[in-house]
């Protein structure tokens, strides 16, 4: 049934509300609804429907009406009069629709339109239209026509925003499926990398195992684990060329140290520690790679206890100050050097006090 006619002072507050819903609207299906109510009543019709252009074909998406149109069916441009008012960029008026050549009879005989009023949704290349239909003869005013425009024209603008938006949440979304695909491709890289370390770590836990019995170059047996770090492994061993005890620290290649870059740093810290000679540092003897590949570095053995057995007798270390130097710090070092070196040092079990009381790292 058709709604009482309104003022023009209302219709034109009405159109003010409803450009500014279509302003706020997101998506398609929100623009339509609120198209297709306004333009029932705006004019005072008994039906209305929104129209999008499909290629050559008028697609009708969505309707209100008193009885049924042809909301889901698509028509030829050129069979259909929202088709006319898009292809001519103009409105198009019917008093009649049975007495005018433009209206295919056949499909309007079905329903209860005898008049209409269709704007196309952007004068310039359209992309839709907006119907409006009486179920009794009826001759537009140019008002009524005027408004259903002023409604098509800000459908064209609330259009072009829904198609702003779903691209800047489609780039958001595909950009979002790339990070998360990122981020597996890193986490499962990550759990590569530690399955690596983890069986590196088996293998050389097992080859460290067979060492002991080994000759190195032909002079540097070794006897028996002292301990391991990241680095290494120390092992108690035996010169046998001036048959004294020695320790010899085999470099451990696991992910992370496993590159030429990192042997020749194990070998350059070897030669570096060479050249130090203080009664608090271990002399470093002699350094290399041995003929079965294994790259060394044969020093001097302290006899002593580890720092785990240091600290169980005389209890933690203060975390917030560095432990007092056992002995004389190096004279080769600045004073901040030195202590940071013992410290950190101290932290690790290879860490020594000798019989005297000395430490040495």
């Amino acid at each position: 049934m058709t709604a009482q006619p309104s003022a023009p002072a209302d219709r034109m507050t009405e159109l003010v509300e409803v450009i500014q819903k279509l302003s706020q609207a997101r998506d398609l299906p929100t623009v339509q609804d609120i198209v297709r109510h306004a333009a029932r009543r705006l004019t005072d019709a008994d039906g209305a429907t929104f129209v999008l252009c499909e290629g050559d074909h008028c697609h009708f998406v969505d309707e209100e009406a008193v009885g049924p149109l042809w909301k889901g069916q698509r028509f030829l441009m050129a069979n259909c009069v929202s088709g006319w008012a898009m292809t001519n960029r103009r409105p198009v008026v019917i008093e009649d629709v049975f007495a005018d050549p433009r209206v295919p009879h056949d499909t309007y005989r079905p329903t209860f339109v005898k008049s209409l009023v269709v704007v196309p949704i952007r004068t310039i290349e359209p992309i839709g239209a907006i119907g409006t239909y009486w179920a009794t003869r009826h001759r537009a005013t140019d008002d009524e026509v005027r408004l259903i425009q002023a409604l098509a024209d800000t459908t064209a603008v609330a259009l072009e925003n829904v198609r702003v938006i779903t691209e800047l949440e489609d780039r958001v979304r595909a950009r979002t499926a790339e990070l998360e695909s990122s981020n597996r491709q890193l986490v499962a890289a990550n759990c590569e990398l530690m399955a690596a370390q983890q069986q590196a770590d088996r293998v050389f836990a097992a080859y460290a195992k067979v060492l002991p019995g080994s000759v190195l170059d032909g002079k540097y047996r070794l006897d028996e684990e002292l301990g391991s770090g990241g680095f290494g492994v120390v092992f108690r061993g035996r010169h046998l060329g001036l048959d004294c005890p020695i320790a010899v620290k085999v470099f451990r290649p696991v992910a992370g140290n496993d590159s030429g870059l990192d042997l020749q740093r194990f070998l350059r810290e070897g030669a570096t520690a060479a050249r130090i000679s203080h009664p608090n540092a271990v002399r470093v003897l002699d350094s290399g790679v041995s003929s079965g590949g294994v790259a060394f570095l044969a020093m001097e053995l302290l006899r002593g206890r580890s720092l785990g057995r240091e600290r169980a007798a005389v209890g933690a270390l203060p975390l917030r100050a560095p432990p007092p130097s056992p002995g004389p710090l190096p004279t080769c070092w600045p004073r901040p050097t030195a202590r940071a070196s013992f410290t950190a040092t101290s932290s690790r079990t290879t860490c020594s006090c000798t019989t005297t009381g000395a430490g040495k790292s």
